[in-house]
């Protein structure tokens, strides 16, 4: 991830149109902890093939199994 990709100027602006009202502390812990949300997004992007987690396969229209 570009770590100059949302500066803590601009997270600031962004919170402050968004109605919050932060001390710089908060905006820079917030600030902080955005840099590590992000690359963890990078990470888990993209699709999973169904092998990856076969457990959490969601098939809507299949009925359910009564034993």
């Amino acid at each position: 991830m570009d770590e100059t990709r949302l500066t803590f100027e601009s997270f600031a602006s962004l919170a402050e149109r968004l109605g919050y009202s932060l001390s710089t502390s908060q905006l820079r812990e917030l600030h902080e902890a955005y840099g590590h949300v992000a690359k963890m997004a990078e990470r888990v992007r993209g699709t999973a093939s169904l092998t990856a987690e076969s457990a959490m396969v969601f098939a809507p229209n299949a009925k359910a199994r009564r034993s």
